[in-house]
């Protein structure tokens, strides 16, 4: 497994520090997608991937593989 390192503003970082382990990895791959497809903010970023992750149902090892693809 590689790791992945996300530099976020303070006040992101406490709600992405919060989220359970699946969560996290789910929102890091979905960040890391939708900052390329469309530049916004980080806020809105997080919300809108907190949203897709929740109705994905993706398992935690096609996140991994997914990771593995873009880094």
């Amino acid at each position: 497994m590689k790791s992945v390192t996300l530099d976020l503003p303070d006040n992101i970082a406490s709600v992405f520090e919060a989220l359970p382990r699946e969560r996290k990895v789910n929102a890091a791959l979905l960040t890391a997608c939708l900052a390329q497809a469309k530049p916004k903010s980080l806020e809105e970023l997080l919300a809108k991937i907190d949203k897709r992750v929740a109705a994905s149902g993706l398992t935690e090892k096609e996140i991994d593989e997914m990771l593995d693809e873009i880094s």
